[in-house]
């Protein structure tokens, strides 16, 4: 059986308007991919703003816990996740 519990999401550069008011949390569970756990955010955003802009950029941004998920990997059972949206150098 997986044990899901809630999780706390730390959105950075353009996502990190859309986490204003109270702290955004999703449902997680330690084998959910980055994939499935990007989902699940951009639901709780879609939620919160149903007309939510940054639906790319969520979903190529990269999953963090101490290091950066790869898309292979399991979230694991932290109990905070970061979403880091892809950044053009220059």
């Amino acid at each position: 059986m997986t044990t899901s519990s809630h999780s706390r999401v730390l959105l950075f550069g353009k996502l990190k308007q859309y986490a204003i008011g109270d702290e955004l949390r999703v449902v997680t569970h330690p084998e959910m991919t980055p994939k499935e756990f990007r989902a699940a955010v951009a639901e709780e955003l879609h939620r919160r703003c149903p007309e939510f802009p940054g639906v790319a950029e969520l979903m190529s941004s990269a999953v963090a816990t101490d290091r950066v998920l790869s898309e292979r990997e399991q979230l694991g059972s932290s109990p905070e996740y970061s979403l880091l949206p892809p950044v053009c150098g220059g």
